[in-house]
């Protein structure tokens, strides 16, 4: 009798969670959107959006909505979602709420790449084409070599260890600050606004071309997080027992 009373009373409020987190994810969507339909509108030139969506916009509005406004507001929702996710795997990779990528280097591992390139690609000699893209390349290099260090680190003695890997990276982090400072110093007055600015976050040299090979990237890496879902939870429960349960511990933190 008290089996038959307990089971319907679980199963309701399990479907009652369902229907929180549903209305959660439609209200964080409607934010969204209502979010990129204000960061359209909002700028130097005030765009009309609802126009715009008409086709009703004059040709001006219509040039600096495609060329200079949208590529921005995409990339920027783009790369919120993309942060959000890598903080989510993090956290559960540390087993810790608080965890971002900022906490083992890799992000100031990108900054030095990039700020590197700020700094030193006026000397460089490349193609055209390749230009644009240096400056993100330089970004990801940065992040992939402070990850394969952490890594290379981590596994020395033979087994993985989250312990070291999150020491290392509090290291990283502080060396590849000190880098940044260094740069900083070594800038003129026009490379130091371009680094501040690029520090700050800004998506002012955001173009469709590179915007659009940015994207796929993303949704690779998003769908590779996103599948490590499952191993990330079973991660909660310890090293050891994950390992257990079939989860690789070292591939899951790579």
């Amino acid at each position: 009798m008290s089996e038959s009373m307990v089971l319907p009373q679980t199963g309701s409020r399990g479907f009652a969670i369902e229907q929180k987190r549903l209305l959660g994810v439609i209200l964080l969507g409607v934010s969204l959107v209502a979010a990129i339909l204000t960061a359209f509108a909002i700028g130097a030139v005030p765009l009309p959006v609802w126009q715009l969506l008409t086709g009703q916009a004059g040709e001006f509005e219509q040039m600096v909505f495609a060329d200079i406004r949208a590529p921005r507001v995409v990339l920027a929702a783009a790369v919120g979602a993309v942060l959000g996710l890598a903080g989510a795997a993090l956290q559960g990779l540390f087993r810790n709420p608080l965890a971002d990528p900022g906490l083992i280097g890799v992000s100031a591992g990108a900054a030095l790449g990039a700020i590197s390139m700020i700094v030193l690609g006026d000397a460089l000699i490349v193609p055209a084409w390749l230009s644009p893209f240096l400056l993100p390349l330089a970004a990801v290099a940065g992040a992939l070599a402070v990850t394969t260090f952490l890594y290379a680190f981590a596994s020395y003695y033979g087994h993985f260890s989250i312990v070291t890997l999150l020491l290392v990276g509090i290291a990283v982090n502080a060396l590849s600050t000190v880098g940044i400072g260094a740069f900083e110093y070594l800038s003129d007055d026009r490379q130091l606004r371009s680094l501040v600015f690029w520090m700050m976050g800004s998506f002012g040299r955001a173009e469709w071309q590179t915007v659009l090979p940015a994207l796929g990237f993303m949704a690779i890496a998003s769908i590779m997080l996103l599948r490590q879902g499952r191993a990330l939870d079973l991660l909660q429960l310890g090293e050891a027992e994950a390992s257990f349960l079939g989860v690789r511990v070292s591939l899951l933190s790579v």
